[in-house]
């Protein structure tokens, strides 16, 4: 209809016609992947009366490019992971608790916050070594991704410290979720080099209300909660109160 030159890209439409390739079959590909030139021969009266299609074989441009982008995603996925852990790390969590407090600004709504972190940690540490002290620490990011809603968002924020943003919960939703956690944490064993670890978490819960101004804020509030757990005993949840 336009009587002009075309050209079709793979990343377009992957093939026009159904040919082998050569790539190993671990490619990830079916069929050839193919660009296309379109070049229309005109009659003397400039009526397109043929196409001359000129085929390019794509096929190892897609396979890398598609490994390339592969890598990409991986290692996106990996500069925002705890390694230990499996949970967000606390770069990316930090960022991701701030897009929530931000959209609470906006649209309003519940959303709270709980930290928490190990009891006496450093006794585990000094009675069965690192080691020990990493399955504990892996141990716990199993039950919170156990008990966590897919738009709940876990962090680990700093050395045997916790976070979990709950949005859409208000108080008593939280304190739900961290009692439940608390409950779960306490019945967990860890077997490590032959012995039984046991340990229990102390908590801190804050709610984004209004008047609080940046993911700093509701943060603060949180950890002061958290540390008067650990002023009360340990192995509780403390609500933030002004």
């Amino acid at each position: 209809m336009l009587k002009n030159m075309a050209f079709i890209s793979w990343e377009q439409r992957a093939f026009l016609f159904k040919f082998p390739h050569n790539r190993p079959v671990t490619g990830g590909v079916e069929f050839m992947h193919q660009d296309f030139t379109l070049l229309p021969i005109k009659s003397d009266a400039g009526e397109v009366t043929r196409v001359v299609v000129i085929l390019y074989d794509s096929t190892d441009v897609c396979v890398y490019k598609k490994a390339h982008d592969h890598a990409m995603q991986r290692l996106k996925v990996m500069s925002q992971m705890d390694g230990l852990t499996q949970l967000y790390n606390r770069a990316h969590w930090e960022k991701r608790l701030s897009e929530e407090v931000a959209r609470i600004h906006r649209y309003g709504g519940h959303m709270s916050l709980m930290m928490f972190d190990l009891d006496f940690f450093k006794k585990i540490n000094d009675n069965f070594g690192h080691l020990g002290g990493d399955e504990v620490l892996k141990k716990v990011a199993q039950i919170v991704t156990s008990l966590l809603r897919e738009n709940d968002i876990a962090g680990r924020y700093g050395g045997e410290e916790f976070g979990i943003v709950l949005p859409e919960t208000d108080l008593e939703g939280a304190l739900a979720v961290a009692d439940r956690l608390r409950q779960q944490v306490e019945e967990a064993v860890v077997e490590y080099d032959g012995k039984e670890i046991r340990f229990t978490v102390s908590q801190g819960v804050a709610e984004c209300v209004k008047g609080i101004d940046s993911h700093e804020t509701l943060l603060s509030m949180a950890d002061r909660a958290l540390y008067q757990s650990k002023e009360g005993g340990r192995n509780r949840c403390t609500v933030y109160k002004k």
